[in-house]
């Protein structure tokens, strides 16, 4: 069975990740955009998508050791990591325009689970400690 997660920047811009495909449950998802005309991205798993623009969108990558945010400028062709944290899981992720982010991540240190809030506004190269909300 396919399952698939939509988000859309704008009335002329959709992306659409698809978590399984005709093929078997068991293959990786395929991104698929479109700002007036479809176009099929890259092939990426366990993804949630947040785009912003026609070009740019942001993921939060779950893998079996912990969580990555990603970020794409060219409609999903290549994305880039931007943070990575082992034993961690991304909870929540809020794009604030195509060069800023918040994220939210539940972060296991000494067998204890604790959530740290992270900000960048430089597009992922940097990212600080953020207050959480309350």
């Amino acid at each position: 069975m396919t399952q698939s997660r939509a988000s859309a920047a704008g009335p002329s811009s959709a992306w659409l990740i698809c978590s399984g495909t005709p093929e078997g449950p068991g293959l990786p998802g395929v991104l698929y955009r479109t700002a007036g005309t479809s176009g099929r991205g890259s092939r990426e798993s366990s993804l949630r998508l947040y785009a912003v623009s026609n070009r740019v969108a942001w993921a939060v990558q779950a893998n079996p050791s912990g969580s990555n945010i990603l970020r794409t400028t060219d409609g999903g062709r290549t994305w880039r990591r931007v943070l990575s944290r082992p034993n961690a899981d991304v909870q929540a992720l809020v794009p604030q325009g195509p060069d800023g982010a918040q994220a939210v991540v539940r972060v296991l240190s000494a067998g204890i689970w604790r959530f740290i809030a992270y900000r960048t506004r430089s597009a992922g190269n940097t990212w600080h400690h953020a207050a959480l909300p309350a």
